[in-house]
This record gives C-alpha cells, structure tokens and sequence, in this order.
C-alpha cells in the first residue's frame, strides 16, 4: 500500500485547511487560480527563464528527485534550478506540480541536506498543499497595491477589505502549519536529524560557516524562548505579532515539532510502510532513468530506453 497524506499529516495543519476553507473568499479565490490557468503561466515562465533538470541536465542534481517520488508514491515533477542566491526552495501547481530550487542553495548544503530539502518540497505535493500555497502568494499580491495589477486573474476585486485581510490571515496561518506535514515527510525519507541540519543552514548560513553547528545548544535556546514566551505577558503578545505575516514557523519551532515526529510511534509506522512501497515502486520504474512509467509502454517516454 502506497504511502498516504494522513500517514505524515500534522493535525494542525488539518485543522487549520478546514478553518481556511471555510474563510469567506478562500475558496472562490482558489478556484479562479484554477480556472485562470496560473499553473500553466508560471509553468511556462520556468520553461522560458529557467533550467529544467533531468538526467540530461545536471544530473547530480536531478538524481536527488527520483528516489524520494518513488519512496513517496507521487508522480514525479517537473524540476527547475532558477539563478537567485537567496537559500530557498518551493514548490507551486496542483494538478501538476513541479520544483523550484535556488542556485543559492545548492552552493550552501551538503547532499543529504539538499535531499531532505526537496523531499519537504515533495511532502507539498503528496498532501496537495499547493493550490492553496498558490491561493496566500495571489492574496499577499493582492494587498499590495503596486502589485495587485499584476495578478491577471479576473473577478478578484469582488474580494476587498475586512473579507481580503481575514482570508490573508487565515491562509498564512495554514501556511505555517502546512510545513510541520512537509517536515514530516522530509524527516521520514532522510532523518530527522539530517532534516534539522538542512534547516540550519537556511537559518544560519551555508555549510562553509555553520558545519560544527552544536543543536544541544540550539535545543537549550528554543527552550529558553519557549520559557519566555509562556510565562511572559510580553513574550506571548511579541510571539503573536511576529509570526501573524510569516508563512513558516520559527526556526525552534520547526525544530522542536521534527524531534517530536522522530520520537512517535506514527514516525515508526509510517518509515515501515514507506519502505516497503519501495519494492512496489520500483517495478514501475524504467531500469536506465529510474523515472515512473506506464504498463504498456514498450519504450520508456523519458530517455527511451527498451522496456
């Protein structure tokens, strides 16, 4: 049996989808991305201004991909590398989603890292969490006046005011609760401990400065925040202003949420019936490129190959 999103969704992240989706706006406003085809629009602006990765392209690269759809169960997506040297990564589409990775980031981690990076780009798709990524960009563009022209998608003035800042707020909440699931899905194919040392670069820089990162004093200081925030009035009321724009968690946070997934009994359930969809999988995958192919081709579709 194949890997499911309820195997590694945070109940968080659930109860916040459903007090999102039953936020005035936000549903109207997803289904116009839809019918807008935005999917396609920035598809096609990756395929003009992008590099598309495959085992033609940069294959050191691509071949961290592969692996982590096979282990997951997912359509594998398309992936690009896009010039910036700011350390991120994402992941956009619905019905078919694909992989942005920063060139900047790939200069700053080391190989496992960059694997649970992107396997926390795959833990999106696998919960069907980008629609409504895509729905909180349209809605923090929507806010800004000098970019609000720039949506191109029709019928968007029908949501103004209170109703537009209410569904902001309610999608960035979700937002953040939505990376714990992508984290857990990251955790389960690498490590935990792999997945925070790949967090720890994005927070404190590349591997070059923060290699002999110590976590048990990173642990104590998330603990000492953790402190203040609960028994200070001051604490409560800056953690709630700081966090109310941010579409990810704090730094701790994500942390302290990783170590308790890596401790549970679902972790363990879910490592087990992963690993054993590998076998499954890999019956399905063309032997030269290791990409996902149908029953009845006699020719592999991706690198021709004969099946």
């Amino acid at each position: 049996m194949a890997l499911h999103y309820r195997d590694i969704v945070h109940p968080e992240d659930e109860k916040a989808l459903r007090q999102m989706q039953n936020t005035v706006g936000v549903q109207m406003l997803a289904e116009k991305i839809v019918n807008a085809q935005a999917e396609n629009k920035m598809h096609h602006m990756l395929m003009a201004d992008a590099i598309k990765l495959g085992p033609n392209q940069l294959p050191h690269i691509y071949e961290c991909l592969t692996p982590i759809v096979q282990k997951f169960g997912i359509p594998e997506p398309d992936f690009f590398l896009v010039q910036n040297p700011i350390l991120n990564a994402y992941t956009a589409g619905d019905k078919n989603p694909f992989i942005v990775v920063h060139s900047g980031l790939i200069e700053a981690v080391s190989k496992d890292e960059l694997e649970a990076i992107i396997a926390h780009e795959c833990g999106h798709i696998l919960c069907r969490h980008c629609l409504y990524h895509t729905t909180l960009n349209v809605l923090q563009m929507m806010l800004s006046p000098q970019n609000f022209n720039a949506v191109g998608i029709p019928g968007l003035s029908l949501l103004t005011g209170p109703a537009l800042i209410a569904a902001y707020y309610a999608a960035n909440y979700w937002s953040r609760r939505s990376e714990y699931s992508a984290d857990r899905a990251a955790a389960l194919y690498s490590s935990p401990d792999t997945l925070k040392r790949a967090l720890f670069r994005l927070h404190g820089g590349p591997l070059s400065i923060t290699q002999d990162v110590n976590f048990e004093a990173y642990e104590q200081q998330a603990e000492e925040l953790d402190q203040t925030t609960q028994e200070s009035a001051l604490g409560k009321l800056l953690d709630t202003i700081l966090v109310k724009d941010r579409t990810h968690p704090f730094g701790t946070v994500r942390m302290g949420q990783i170590s308790l997934w890596g401790n549970s009994a679902q972790y363990r359930m879910a490592l087990e019936k992963m690993n054993s969809q590998i076998d499954v999988v890999m019956s399905t995958s063309c032997p030269n490129c290791k990409r996902n192919i149908e029953s009845n081709w006699k020719f592999c579709n991706h690198c021709g190959q004969k099946l």
